[in-house]
Parts: C-alpha cells; sequence; structure tokens
C-alpha cells in the first residue's frame, strides 16, 4: 500500500532534486529500480538489471539542458 510522504520529506526530496539539477522522472525511476532490487535481493529473486541506471559508475541521469543565452533572454 502506498502512503503518502511527510511534507518535510516531500520537501527535502525536492530541494534534492533542485540542488542536483535532474529531471525527476529519471530521479524517480532509479529510485525505484534500487527499491525494488532491495526487496527482490532480500526475497532471493533475480534483480532487474537497468544498464543505464545500475551498471554504471553513477547513475545514468540526464541533467536538465543549459538554457542558450538566447533561450534564457528568451524566458526572462
Amino acid at each position: 500500500m502506498l502512503t503518502r510522504l511527510p511534507e518535510t520529506v516531500a520537501s527535502r526530496i525536492e530541494a534534492l532534486l533542485e540542488e542536483a539539477d535532474v529531471e525527476r522522472s529519471d530521479f524517480v525511476g532509479y529510485c525505484t529500480i534500487q527499491i525494488a532490487n532491495q526487496l527482490l535481493a532480500e526475497r532471493g529473486e533475480e534483480l532487474i538489471e537497468m544498464p543505464g541506471y545500475l551498471h554504471a559508475q553513477e547513475p545514468a541521469i540526464r541533467r536538465r539542458p543549459v538554457p542558450t543565452s538566447q533561450e534564457a533572454l528568451m524566458a526572462g
């Protein structure tokens, strides 16, 4: 059963996402795979293999593109 995160936890996750400047879907996907693999390992089952996420030295989390100066001017 899914439960809602306490507001302090949700706020901290938001802050980390902003600080790391990563796409939310990539961060959530990476964390979901890590949690699923922990549960599978505890049960002795085969792990989820996602080379882009789990087998690189650092997670393959795409960073948000840095806007060009022209895009920054247009954004205000």
